[in-house]
């Protein structure tokens, strides 16, 4: 949950800085802003710890596992997490995709040294997609896709992360077939041997040629750092690579990551994380680079909301959330007690009684804030109390029993220290009612009418001693 303003971080005047969590498995992740509100809001994040690749949603008030799959090798290596806003891949949905390098020669991993693709959706398990990459040449992939704007063919395109023998480049198209575009990305400079791609986007914006842009830091030839853009023209068997911004040693601008701005507040402009000064700088469309935010410690990911109001940054010390100043998130639920255990629907023979709920800071309610109404509509009395504190118990005049409660908390509640409105619908601004929704049905009622009849005797015949 927030802990408070960053005071570690320095920003332009305007903005502030909230600091989300600390580091997820000793790791620092690669981020990516939510761009499908069935993921609901803030940003996801990929980590890889001992084979297991968990995905997790990350907002002002908690931690959520998305989902987890262990079918990995123990060295397995997240290269990147996107959105596909094309639709092309995740069925018109804009499903989550991660990039994973495995190199394992087990069973089910004969694909030795190569980047898999993972599908991530909002719900159900992870689907593994198909192998791609030279089996020969351990590569970790940079993502992302194209809806077949701007004279790009649609598809998704890999770029080689900073690996030996090459920088190959490879587009994967709607019917999963994958092309290599190139071996070696080689930029029209004779100086350049070699190219490690860091990040990469498609400019939506505009304002910088609408071209695929990445980031390059080499570690392994010239150890340079640049910025450069792909000409669409595919076509071209070299391919046409023009520089946004000129070489730099890796000693003077060491990149980690890339992101462009999509109006709001960090407006249309192309940011990146450069870890020799610690710090997010903006690179203009001329190349001309300047500092944005400071006083971070090895940063690594960036990522801005579709909306361009939140700004996600992780470092080494945590996974931060940059805002403008007027856009203050209200306070939110960080846990709720008692929580079904299963189902979401309650069975204790006795009911349940009360709901308490702990805020992400001490809040101002009284009972005229808090309403209660059963699956008829009707109004169920309460009594609230708590206010001054993180604490909200609400108890029922009546048990919750057999009966549907929907519990709903008016945004006229506000925090005490700073008199804003909670933030109810979670959409990260102050403003907006929270509805809790409780239900309670007998444990043998398998059809929930409050009745245990025929169909439910029947149901527990058919799945007596199931599946013996």
């Amino acid at each position: 949950m927030v802990s408070g303003l960053s005071s570690a971080i320095t920003v332009p005047d305007g903005f502030a800085v909230d600091t989300l969590i600390g580091q997820i498995d000793g790791q620092t992740p690669r981020l990516e802003a939510i761009r499908n509100p069935d993921y609901g809001c803030g940003v996801v994040a990929a980590s890889m710890d001992n084979g297991i690749l968990k995905v997790m949603r990350i907002s002002q008030s908690s931690v959520d596992t998305l989902n987890v799959t262990s079918d990995l090798d123990t060295i397995s290596v997240v290269g990147d997490i996107r959105f596909d806003t094309s639709g092309l891949f995740g069925n018109d949905s804009n499903d989550l995709f991660v990039t994973v390098w495995c190199n394992s020669t087990g069973a089910s991993w004969e694909q030795s040294s190569s980047t898999s693709l993972m599908r991530v959706p909002a719900a159900g398990p992870i689907e593994e997609l198909g192998y791609f990459g030279d089996t020969n040449d351990k590569q970790l992939f940079m993502l992302d896709f194209s809806n077949g704007s701007n004279g790009y063919p649609e598809g998704a395109y890999f770029g080689d992360y900073a690996e030996p023998g090459g920088t190959s480049f490879y587009r994967l198209d709607a019917d999963y077939q994958i092309t290599n575009l190139t071996n070696d990305i080689l930029p029209t400079d004779p100086n350049r041997t070699d190219l490690d791609i860091v990040g990469m986007e498609f400019d939506r914006t505009g304002v910088y040629n609408s071209y695929l842009t990445v980031a390059d830091s080499d570690v392994f030839h010239d150890e340079v750092s640049a910025i450069y853009q792909l000409d669409p023209n595919l076509a071209d068997p070299n391919l046409i690579w023009s520089a946004v911004a000129d070489t730099n040693s890796l000693d003077v601008r060491y990149y980690r990551d890339m992101c462009i701005g999509k109006g709001g507040s960090f407006g249309d402009l192309l940011y990146v994380t450069e870890s020799v000064s610690e710090t997010v700088m903006i690179v203009e469309p001329d190349g001309q680079h300047s500092v944005f935010a400071s006083g971070f410690l090895a940063v690594q990911s960036i990522t801005i909301s579709e909306d361009g109001d939140y700004m996600y940054v992780s470092d080494s010390s945590g996974i931060y959330r940059i805002r403008a100043e007027a856009d203050e998130p209200g306070p939110t639920i960080v846990m709720q007690e008692p929580k079904a255990a299963s189902g979401r629907i309650f069975t204790d023979p006795n009911g349940v009684m009360c709901l308490r709920l702990i805020w992400s800071e001490e809040l101002i309610f009284d009972s005229t804030d808090v309403s209660v109404q059963d699956e008829m509509s009707q109004d169920v009395k309460a009594s609230v109390c708590g206010s001054g504190s993180e604490l909200m118990m609400v108890t029922f005049e009546r048990p919750l029993l057999y009966d549907k409660f929907t519990i709903t908390i008016a945004d006229t509640v506000v925090s005490a220290e700073k008199d804003i409105a909670i933030d109810g619908d979670r959409d990260q601004l102050a403003g907006g009612d929270a509805v809790i929704v409780m239900e309670h049905r007998l444990r043998a009622d398998s059809d929930n009418n409050n009745y245990i009849d025929l169909f439910d005797l029947t149901s527990l015949a058919e799945q007596w001693l199931w599946p013996y």
